[in-house]
């Protein structure tokens, strides 16, 4: 029996083949990949693929390679083995059948390393608690229950059923300008006090839930990976990505990796992206399907391939967001989408872009990505100031650190250009009968870099382990906002939308001149692991330093056939003084962090 259930399960995905078993994904900010990549700087093992999550057969490899080699110290092994000790508690197959075993791992699990499940839990709690010298005390707290089935089936596929209860206190002053933290679906069901869909700090204790189902093959030896899973996923050599980052809400997609050879890689993945029910947080607008209903009912299709040559590697990306509708065209593995687009009367919102980077042994990595959402000419003269040619660029460098174990550091510039990934709202819906937007965001959040259109970030990070359970971190950011374009008091966001039928009308961009927001940001965590039970802990602190200055909107804006109300249709070209006030007096914030993982 167990044989013709593992033949209809490959006949569903049309394939044939030898299989391994233990194909979780291994969670986006896991400390592996922080080691892999350190022992790609040292040479100890090749370049890696940019295209993450990577699956714990892929993680347990390369971990064990690393961990052979005369390149890392005692201390380095140690904590390689404590890793690999927790993927084996975690997704190993020791059968766990006892009162006991149950308090010390939070989980049942029965079966043999061909089949097991494993029924469990787990508890997570993160809060900020601090002052702001502008607004007051700070708290916010995110409580979340999960509990699950997962494990292995018939040595062909993993799986993960879950379900989280989330019970939280919300304070945006915890938090940058969209890094406000989203992992409940959908929306909120209980508010103590002011209107549920617009977030007010201090409202209250909110109730929520989420799922984040999984199903994972690995076929040919890792050469060919399918994934139909929500997860945290992150494209790129980056610190978050330009395409797809790791700061994304998690989105239900079904992904193929095929790696036919050893220096190319082909990535594609069609998602649903989804709402989430709030029109504002603290007074600033959020792409909201409050009022519009289906205005952000988009799938997102999305394709990367990669080559690499020793330490030079090479992406080209393009995605596409699309309206959900019977559309088959972008659902081709091999679907070209800008031709696509144009094929089916140019609705969508693409994007295409490419990054490349390059590993010096023992020295670090260097890399540059690009990408691009319009363009409108060709013209050398205005290429980087025209306003149409919404183009975001990131560089930085890593570099390994002989502080504690498995050190690194990293510089990053990022531009984020005016109404990148954002799309006017289409009246004349085809698929329906309200207005829709094909927004580069789900669940009201960016998709890409977690900025603001129209801002620049310089940002400086280090990590390292300085004990074998000891994990530091420290970042450093200054992020500065343009309102050159800007349509509201708040400045340029994601619902910032071009007129292009105006095109000619846009003046120039002039980035600096019109800066309104500078915010120089601090956090530094301490993360301490338990050996014999499944606890963390993670202390830290966080020192937000922010400059306003006012700026007036008076004749600067037209409102072409859009509802006012909702400032989509409100265009501003940029082309005369904001008329900017004095900077204030900064608004500083201190906080401290506190989060503990029980049965993580």
């Amino acid at each position: 029996m167990r044989r013709k259930i593992a033949v209809l399960l490959v006949l569903i995905f049309t394939i044939t083949a030898v299989f391994a078993a233990k194909y979780h994904t291994v969670p986006i900010g896991d400390q592996g990949y922080r080691i892999v990549e350190i022992a790609q700087f040292r040479g100890i093992i090749p370049v890696q693929s940019q295209v993450k999550p990577y699956s714990l057969s892929q993680m347990r490899e390369l971990l064990n390679t690393i961990r052979t080699s005369d390149a890392i110290s005692k201390s380095e092994r140690e904590i390689i083995d404590s890793v690999l000790s927790e993927y084996d508690r975690l997704y190993g197959s020791e059968t766990v059948n006892s009162f006991k075993g149950f308090i010390n791992n939070g989980f049942l699990r029965f079966g043999d390393s061909k089949s097991n499940i494993a029924i469990g839990g787990s508890f997570t709690s993160k809060n900020v608690a601090g002052i702001s010298f502008t607004d007051g005390k700070v708290l916010d707290s995110r409580n979340r229950g999960l509990v699950y089935a997962r494990g292995d089936l018939f040595d062909v596929m993993s799986f993960d059923m879950n379900f989280g209860f989330h019970v939280e206190k919300i304070n945006t002053n915890a938090y940058l300008p969209l890094e406000f933290p989203i992992e409940v679906s959908g929306n909120y069901f209980i508010l103590q006090g002011k209107d549920v869909y617009s977030i007010y700090n201090g409202i209250g204790l909110l109730l929520g839930v989420s799922s984040n189902p999984e199903v994972d093959l690995s076929l040919y030896d890792n050469k060919l990976n399918i994934r139909y899973a929500s997860v945290k996923r992150d494209w790129g050599p980056a610190n978050n990505n330009l395409a797809l980052s790791q700061s994304a809400s998690t989105m239900a997609g079904l992904e193929i990796n095929i790696k036919p050879l050893d220096w190319f890689e082909y990535t594609v993945m069609h998602a649903s992206l989804t709402k989430f029910a709030i029109n504002a947080i603290e007074g600033v607008r959020f792409p909201s399907d409050l009022y519009a209903h289906d205005q952000y009912n988009n799938n997102l299709s999305i394709h990367r391939l990669d080559l690499k040559f020793g330490g030079f590697q090479f992406g080209l990306m393009e995605n596409v967001v699309w309206r959900k509708r019977s559309e088959l065209a972008y659902l081709n593995p091999l679907a070209i989408y800008e031709v696509v687009q144009n094929e089916v009367s140019d609705y969508d919102n693409m994007m295409f872009g490419f990054d490349t980077s390059y590993t010096f042994k023992n020295l670090g990595k260097v890399y540059f990505a690009f990408a691009l959402d319009e363009m409108s000419s060709l013209s050398i003269k205005t290429f980087f100031i025209n306003a149409r040619h919404i183009m975001a660029v990131q560089g930085g460098v890593e570099i390994p650190i002989s502080v504690g174990s498995f050190g690194k550091m990293g510089i990053q510039l990022t531009y984020i250009p005016p109404f990148f990934g954002s799309h006017y709202i289409q009246l004349d819906n085809p698929f329906g009968s309200s207005p829709y937007s094909t927004a580069y965001v789900n669940k009201g959040k960016l998709i890409s870099y977690p900025l603001n259109p129209d801002s620049l970030e310089l940002k400086v990070s280090f990590v390292m382990d300085f004990a074998k359970n000891y994990t530091m971190d420290l970042t450093i950011r200054d992020q500065m906002r343009s309102a050159q374009y800007s349509v509201v008091e708040t400045g340029t966001d994601v619902l910032t939308s071009m007129g292009y039928l105006y095109e000619e009308d846009y003046a120039t961009k002039k980035f600096f001149k019109n800066i309104w927001n500078n915010i120089l940001d601090v956090e530094a965590n301490v993360t301490r692991r338990f050996e014999g039970f499944p606890l963390e802990l993670t202390v830290g602190f966080k020192f937000t330093l922010e400059s306003t200055r006012s700026f007036n909107l008076d004749g600067r804006t037209i409102v072409p056939v859009v509802p006012e109300e909702h400032d989509y249709g409100k265009l501003n070209f940029g082309d005369t003084d904001m008329g900017y006030g004095p900077w204030n007096t900064p608004y500083i914030t201190v906080l401290g962090k506190v989060g503990v993982s029980i049965y993580f």
